[in-house]
């Protein structure tokens, strides 16, 4: 935010992280908190923005608990700003294709859409969702929310497509 004068307040569940970014930006404020409780005092945000987070959390269920925790501590009025990757572009599709077929074949119970990728070559896996357009849409609807707008993106700020775009952006209104 620069110098511009906001009221913020940063979560991580990562505590380690939290520490890092209060050393970084001493005249910030950090909670370490976990998304899918967020037991935090504060409510009635103006805003929320939510950065590469939904998509690593592992159910319908969890993801829409995550959601409505957010919902909760906005004030009528305020805005969800939610980017997730788009893990439809081509580079995946050799997930899908092999999760698709494990689940075909009963060796997996992830959901249709959900992926496991090596963690930068550190031989753990890590989870992921893919979503769609479609289904952020029903989901923030479902809250309640009214979507100004859903859409994919590249990194650059340019518009893009499911095929090739970087990134899914969700804007939405209590």
């Amino acid at each position: 935010f620069g110098n511009k004068k906001v009221d913020y307040l940063g979560i991580d569940s990562s505590r380690s992280l939290t520490e890092i970014a209060r050393h970084s930006y001493p005249e910030r404020r950090f909670a370490v908190a976990d998304a899918l409780e967020l037991a935090i005092d504060e409510k009635d945000f103006d805003a929320v923005i939510m950065s590469a987070v939904l998509h690593h959390v592992p159910s319908a269920e969890l993801r829409m608990r995550v959601l409505k925790n957010i919902y909760d501590k906005l004030k009528p009025g305020g805005m969800l700003l939610m980017a997730n990757w788009n893990l439809w572009q081509t580079m995946f599709w050799k997930y899908h294709i092999k999760y698709t077929l494990m689940r075909l074949a009963g060796k997996q119970d992830l959901d249709s859409g959900d992926i496991l990728r090596e963690w930068s070559g550190s031989g753990h896996s890590r989870y992921f969702h893919a979503f769609t357009l479609r289904e952020l849409s029903a989901a923030g609807r479902r809250l309640g929310f009214g979507e100004i707008g859903n859409f994919y993106s590249f990194r650059s700020g340019e518009p893009g497509n499911w095929l090739s775009s970087d990134n899914i952006f969700s804007i939405w209104k209590k």
